[in-house]
């Protein structure tokens, strides 16, 4: 047994105190329990039958065959009558021996505390394994934060110095070159304008020197006929990613002035009105929250198994335990019922799941509640099929 280390230390403690104990010796039989057995059944087959006394009444009444002190044998029933009432009844002492079978497995459970503690622990932290999963997988998609950026070219990051056009055919009476000057002037382009084809002319750049032509010639527009109709065309640089939207807004200030200026309004001059443009992301969609309940399932059916294996590990031990120490037949041989004694197993086993199911129920609620995932408790029928789903599956 494990208590075979504190023996020594007992009868220490129990020869300096045997005086107020009141013991005055005591010794220690140390055998194999097949020993034990043996020597009982050895005993038995030896034993002789032994011829019941005889009852003798003597002159004072006494009865040597109870011998029980008392004069008469209407004492003697009163005395047999009150030793009955201590009887306890069939469904008390089953009661009792069940009692004293859990108190035994809690008294075992503290001496095992080392063993209890890991236990509980890594069951636990495999529930929270599952949590900062969760958590990460949703986190992992929200480091890009929404922004907004006035779009023009000194917040595009583009040169000081850069170079625009404008164009249109001899033909077309109307002109937007005065309006789009100051507006390209605006956005630090210097727009010039061609009298010749924009195609033609630009080819013509990039042949005596192309880095000017890549980098610095950014926006430009130009009036031309198609179908008879007048069509405005926005110039941009193809390897300025912002330039297109630039254009087309310096454009579009350029014609709305046109159009304010002749109009003749008195009410609003075309100083006053102008276009500004805005980058700005669209609202920031985190792709695996459309997946977070299948990736809730997915954790769960990894994690909780593993961290019941602990605990189901946990109850192998001590019925081991018992069968190794040869104390699981001790009791039986005593009177005790196989059933009550699995049965006590089984309570005490079943209400120390329900303490892990408890608490992995409470860090559940409390993680969906803050974090509001709604996975687990968002509707009444989830929640009391999660409880359902815990509490019977050790029964089936």
């Amino acid at each position: 047994s494990d208590d075979t280390r504190a023996l020594p230390a007992f009868f220490d403690e129990l020869d300096k105190n045997k005086q107020s104990l009141g013991v005055f010796s005591c010794g220690v039989n140390v055998s194999s329990m097949d020993d034990v057995f043996l020597k009982v059944i050895d005993t038995e087959n030896n034993k002789k039958p032994v011829q019941p006394r005889k009852s003798i009444q003597l002159e004072n009444g006494i009865h040597l065959n109870n011998n029980n002190g008392y004069n008469n044998n209407n004492e003697f029933k009163k005395f047999t009558e009150v030793q009955s009432q201590k009887v306890q009844s069939p469904r008390e002492l089953t009661l009792l021996k069940l009692k004293a079978l859990i108190a035994k497995r809690i008294h075992d459970m503290k001496r095992s505390t080392r063993t209890v503690v890991p236990i509980m622990s890594i069951a636990i932290g495999c529930v929270f394994a599952v949590l900062g999963l969760i958590e990460t997988t949703v986190n992992s998609t929200n480091k890009t934060p929404n922004w907004e950026l006035d779009m023009n070219t000194r917040a595009a990051g583009y040169a000081p110095e850069l170079f625009g056009f404008y164009y249109q055919l001899e033909q077309l009476p109307e002109s937007y070159g005065q309006y789009y000057m100051p507006e390209a002037l605006r956005e630090s382009v210097r727009a010039q304008e061609f009298k010749v084809d924009p195609t033609e002319k630009l080819l013509n750049d990039s042949i005596k020197d192309l880095n000017i032509y890549r980098e610095r010639w950014l926006v430009g527009a130009s009036l031309e006929k198609y179908r008879n109709r007048n069509v405005y065309i926005a110039w941009y640089n193809g390897e300025a990613h912002h330039s297109l939207p630039i254009s087309v807004n310096i454009l579009y200030n350029a014609l709305l002035k046109k159009l304010v200026a002749e109009s003749n309004s008195s009410l609003v001059r075309p100083e006053d009105v102008g276009i500004s443009l805005h980058q700005q992301t669209f609202e920031h969609f985190n792709p695996h929250s459309a997946f977070l309940p299948f990736f809730g399932r997915v954790y769960n059916s990894i994690f909780i198994p593993f961290s019941v294996s602990f605990i189901a590990a946990f109850y192998v031990l001590f019925p081991t335990h018992e069968r190794v120490s040869k104390a699981k037949l001790l009791q039986l041989m005593t009177g005790l019922s196989i059933r009550l004694y699995w049965l006590s197993n089984f309570i005490f086993d079943y209400a120390l799941y329900l303490l892990y199911f408890s608490t992995m129920f409470l860090v559940f609620l409390i993680w969906d509640r803050v974090f509001q995932y709604g996975l687990y408790f968002s509707t009444i029928s989830s929640t009391s099929e999660s409880t359902h789903t815990f509490t019977t599956c050790p029964l089936d």
